[in-house]
């Protein structure tokens, strides 16, 4: 079965550029953004029950001179298509990597983006088996014990290559789930959503 995770961080993808301002949806199939957002929120929400039947209504939106091809095309951002498309092809292709299945089986390499103003270390990784990019959020106030507390989202391509640290907490918060842990949590892991500790 195909990456799911990884589909609904292309649809989410799909919803940043069909968004743009300045698009002509002229020779797509799509009268405007609002069309096409309608077409990609029911796409996304069927991920969740009938990856399967999603998969396909995906590729349709893929297809050579398909909706987002056209939309591209006469938009100006068709490079972006290509490397999306491929992404796609990609998730579609690829099983459930165990980067899903918690960080302690991920073995995710970091590379740190920097601190935040109130002191939180962001940083950026890409898993070695899937490339699935992910942002770790940390904080430790150290002279409280049992303050640590760290928490790691799945992003996109397109989140990851233009994150401000200042923007880690917003999205992280934005994010359907993500891992916390830590002395804050005592010792477990687990998954949430919502606003983080901080």
């Amino acid at each position: 079965m195909a990456s799911t995770h990884k589909l609904i961080l292309i649809i989410d993808e799909v919803q940043v550029l069909v968004n743009r301002t300045g698009n002509n949806f002229d020779w797509s199939s799509w009268n405007d953004s609002a069309h096409a957002r309608t077409e990609l929120d029911s796409i996304r929400e069927s991920l969740y029950s009938d990856t399967e039947l999603s998969l396909t209504k995906m590729s349709g939106i893929f297809l050579p001179t398909g909706p987002l091809q056209e939309l591209s095309l006469s938009s100006g951002w068709g490079d972006e298509f290509i490397d999306l498309a491929n992404r796609y092809d990609e998730a579609a292709l690829s099983k459930e990597c165990t980067c899903f299945q918690g960080p302690q089986q991920a073995g995710i390499r970091f590379s740190e983006l920097g601190m935040t103003q109130d002191y939180a270390e962001i940083a950026i990784g890409k898993c070695p088996e899937c490339a699935q990019q992910w942002i770790r959020y940390h904080y430790e106030n150290e002279g409280l014990s049992g303050s640590g507390r760290w928490y790691l989202g799945a992003i996109s391509d397109l989140q990851a290559n233009t994150m401000h640290v200042n923007q880690a907490k917003a999205i992280l918060e934005g994010l359907e789930w993500y891992w916390i842990g830590g002395s804050y949590y005592g010792g477990r892991i687990s998954v949430r959503s919502g606003s983080i500790d901080h």
